[in-house]
């Protein structure tokens, strides 16, 4: 499928295969190219059924799925790897922009922009829901999240004009700027 047919998200790279995994926002379909083949056309992978509008997507690659968020329906689906399936994790999450595992993989923190949140969802069982991890009152609208060390994260907030950095705990350690 030519690149220029679909609004792509993501990406995201499996270095265990050299493959790049984008989401379509314009018919919840996922599409992978091979890192190794430039210039080749974008693969079909499978359709995230039930899904309204893709957006952020990561790498579980522990589990062998992808991660994918659904910013209009406030859905968490993961799509296996290798059977191509998509199953429904997580309801009710607002807008979820930002996706972002844990360092051990064991963890998978979402930033939802809507009600201005981050939420912590436990990899390590099937039946676990997403918890509040972080609720500041600087919150405006998280967009983006990135792993520091010791377990910090750095949230980027557009509405806020700032990268706020947060401790394992969910509290504020610095602003920028």
């Amino acid at each position: 499928l030519p690149i220029s047919r679909v609004v792509l998200g993501g990406p995201v790279y499996d270095p265990s295969d050299g493959t790049i995994y984008a989401t379509s926002e314009d018919n919840n379909e996922v599409y992978r190219a091979q890192l190794a083949e430039p210039g080749k056309s974008m693969k079909y992978v499978a359709e995230v059924v039930g899904a309204k509008r893709l957006g952020p997507l990561v790498l579980d690659a522990v589990r062998r799925r992808l991660l994918i968020g659904d910013v209009s329906g406030g859905y968490l689906y993961s799509l296996g790897l290798t059977d191509h399936k998509s199953h429904l994790i997580a309801q009710s999450l607002g807008t979820p922009q930002a996706l972002m595992l844990s360092a051990n993989g064991q963890e998978l923190f979402i930033a939802d922009s809507a009600r201005r949140r981050i939420y912590r969802l436990d990899l390590t069982s099937d039946r676990s829901v997403p918890v509040l991890f972080s609720r500041l009152q600087q919150f405006r609208e998280p967009l983006g999240l990135a792993l520091l060390s010791a377990g910090r994260i750095a949230v980027a907030d557009d509405v806020a004009d700032a990268i706020l950095v947060i401790t394992p705990t969910g509290a504020i350690q610095s602003r920028f700027p």
